[in-house]
């Protein structure tokens, strides 16, 4: 029998020759990569291939050749980079003069990346290496990136690895193309891919849009050939941009069958998810990940939290494969392209805004600072048209203006105000110090300040723009009445519920939190009469109802504690609470939060118990005799509001509700409230923050509940914590 002979070698190194460019074919990496800044990955295909062992002790020396060479590549490399740190280093030192001050054009995280120093550019701490079918791994102390020579290096250290049915049975894992069966027909799925990056990506920009868009075109021509964390990110997108649709959306009736669209859509989100995670499953993704995988799990925790579904675990696991894949080392100190990078930070910081939330709503379970967490610098405030594979990030040019927003500008911002929203709970939960109340008053103005400036010219601005700065200005609101709650009651106001604090303090609250909570309630109106902001009714329906019902409330309070209200002002907090009821009736179909907060405020709105036969409700400026009647609660106008606020939110064009009318002598004995409306006002801080499943109060002591909407009182049904 003739011998086979050898296969010919390639003599390029595979760098040169996935990207088919000339190699120079020096040892042991390229001019070529060194050129490009590639010459962690450089290595040759025929360094790898061995001759047969004739026995064990030849098996033995073709390993210790293979580390002898690890180590000698892994020696040069170190030796050009000493070369280069006493240059970097003094060239990354800046002198006061230097620093500049914080501006409206700064990072909104800037004082926090302050911290990390830029010689971190030029220290490398490890290597992400790639192996089997794109499964990534972080390996410490080792610049190399010769998978193989390192899996040799270590392959003694390490555990034997798991069998392929722990901790899930090979039975029940799905197959693939069982899976792709669960895919809704590619119709309609694409339209739901660009539901999810015209609404939802730009709201948490975690994906980088151009590579998405570049492996879903490949995902449509090869599926099988797909990985399997991929198909689980594609699932995950389509759990998250069904709650887009509206009711009468024709998607619904090709995608499901159920009896009323909030029904199918949350059926839909849950089916979606579920596929999500069976694909992870079949992955083994516990002990093999990549990047994809990542992505997929942080965006699955931001889909559950939209269905006020637990988390916490999930949040854990993810945090420590991205842990595993170098996600906690900033990529500058792995040698990584710009994409890469930028892919890196956007999902450690998304997990890390994730975490800082649920911490937060938990009662502060695991305090932990991005900080103190990681080294990992801020993701650019760039959009994605800015990154290149070969340049760097071109950041907005600074001038006098401010920067306008990009898509990363919102999830920057927000990760801010969750920051803020964590030391209000620590200030609540503490002495509640007056001084540290004007300091966090402050902060929060500081960044009203910001927002509004970035989001200035908000007629010029796309759509997502307009969106994001109603949604920022409503969360500011928040924290403000959050923040100053406490001192709503005044001295006297209810027997036994008399508090200590200066009625200057208490002036200056009340007087803030009748401003945030007015301010809150338009926005809610914009956001539900404007139908530009139709794929935004998601948030309308959960956390923008939760946080207008809390206003209101806020509002009923003072209406019964203040004799200094004039009758105006009272006529106008009247009538702002009765439009959101009847916003609230309107949704309740599709709400769950609106279903019962109506139900409240409909309650809260009918004459004390003590004088029910005596003295009717006040007259109410714009009030209607049916909640369907949408003529007279907000009125279109070539597809906009025609209705002008007194005070707009800077940069946009906002309905309003202003009493113009007489003012009208009313009898305040009418405005007593119950007191379990003052228990809501002394509620922990993060139960207001957690959405309707923490909001932990009982409301079968005084709500009735009429026969057409009988049901469960509580308001933990709704959807939880959204962005």
């Amino acid at each position: 029998m003739m011998p086979q002979p050898l296969k010919r070698q390639p003599l390029s190194c595979e760098n040169c020759r996935k990207r088919k460019i000339k190699c120079s074919g020096e040892r042991p990496f390229c001019q070529t990569c060194v050129r490009r800044g590639f010459s962690q990955t450089c290595f040759y295909l025929r360094q790898a291939i061995q001759t047969p062992p004739s026995s064990n002790s030849d098996e033995v020396l073709q390993k210790l050749n293979r580390i002898e060479n690890l180590l000698e590549r892994q020696g040069q490399l170190l030796e050009q980079r000493y070369d280069l740190v006493p240059n970097s280093y003094s060239s990354n030192q800046d002198t006061p003069s230097q620093r500049q001050p914080s501006s409206l054009n700064s990072s909104p995280w800037e004082e926090i990346e302050a911290s990390h120093s830029e010689v971190a550019d030029t220290k490398f701490v490890g290597t992400v290496l790639m192996y089997g079918n794109g499964y990534e791994r972080f390996v410490p102390g080792i610049a190399s990136a010769d998978a193989d020579a390192v899996n040799e290096l270590i392959q003694s250290t390490s555990a034997p690895p798991m069998a392929t049915s722990f901790p899930f049975n090979d039975e029940s894992l799905p197959s693939r193309h069982a899976l792709l069966d669960e895919l809704p027909p590619s119709c309609q799925r694409d339209r739901l891919k660009d539901l999810f990056f015209e609404v939802f990506s730009p709201l948490f920009h975690i994906l980088h849009d151009p590579t998405f868009h570049r492996e879903y075109a490949n995902f449509c021509q090869c599926p099988e050939e797909v990985p399997l964390s991929f198909l689980a990110l594609v699932f995950v997108v389509l759990s998250i941009s069904v709650n887009a649709l509206d009711s009468d959306h024709p998607l619904l009736e090709d995608l499901g069958d159920a009896a009323s669209p909030s029904v199918k859509i949350k059926t839909l989100a849950t089916q979606y998810r579920s596929a999500a995670m069976r694909c992870l499953s079949a992955d083994q993704f516990l002990w093999r990940h990549n990047l994809h995988t990542v992505q997929a799990l942080v965006l699955l925790i931001y889909a559950i939290s939209h269905a006020h579904g637990p988390s916490w675990a999930l949040l854990g696991t993810t945090f420590h494969i991205s842990v595993s894949l170098g996600c906690h080392i900033d990529p500058s100190q792995l040698n990584l392209d710009p994409v890469r990078s930028e892919q890196r930070r956007r999902c450690w910081a998304g997990l890390m805004l994730l975490y800082t939330i649920q911490n937060t709503t938990l009662g502060n379970l695991a305090p932990m600072k991005i900080t103190e967490s990681a080294s990992v610098r801020l993701p650019a405030d760039i959009d994605d048209e800015d990154i290149s594979l070969s340049g760097d990030l071109q950041p907005y040019a600074e001038g006098s203006d401010p920067r306008p927003p990009t898509k990363m500008s919102y999830i920057l911002l927000k990760f801010k105000l969750y920051s803020l929203a964590s030391e209000i709970c620590q200030f609540a939960r503490g002495s509640r110090d007056i001084g540290h109340l004007h300091r966090l008053e402050q902060r929060i103005s500081a960044e009203e300040q910001v927002h509004e400036a970035r989001f200035a010219d908000g007629q010029q601005l796309p759509i997502y723009h307009i969106a994001h700065g109603y949604i920022l200005n409503n969360y500011i609101h928040y924290l403000r009445l959050v923040l100053h709650r406490p001192y709503l009651q005044p001295y006297g106001s209810v027997p036994g519920r008399g508090i200590p604090h200066p009625s200057e303090q208490v002036v200056q609250s009340r007087t803030r939190c009748m401003n945030a909570a007015m301010t809150l309630l338009s926005n809610h109106e914009d956001l539900c009469c404007d139908v530009r902001f139709k794929p935004y009714l998601w948030f309308v329906y959960s956390l923008g109802s939760f946080q207008a019902f809390l206003a209101a409330s806020t509002l009923r309070v003072l209406l019964a504690s203040d004799d200094d209200i004039t009758n105006t002002n009272r006529s106008q907090y009247l009538g702002a609470i009765r439009k959101c009821q009847m916003r609230f009736e309107r949704m309740a179909a599709r709400s769950d939060v609106c279903a019962k907060a109506a139900r409240i405020l409909r309650r809260l709105l009918q004459p004390s118990p003590t004088r029910r036969g005596d003295l009717e409700p006040p007259s109410l400026v714009h009030q209607t005799s049916s909640a369907s009647d949408e003529s007279e609660m907000c009125s279109m106008k070539d597809g906009y509001t025609s209705i002008n606020y007194a005070t707009p939110m800077a940069g946009f064009t906002q309905p309003g509700f202003a009493y113009d009318g007489p003012a009208v002598k009313m009898d305040t004995s009418w405005f007593n409230c119950p007191p379990q409306l003052y228990d809501l006002m002394s509620l922990p801080a993060e139960q207001w923050l957690g959405g309707a499943s923490a909001l932990a109060w009982d409301w079968n002591n005084w709500v009735e509940v009429e026969p057409h909407l009988n049901g469960p009182v509580a308001l933990g049904g709704g959807p939880g914590v959204m962005m």
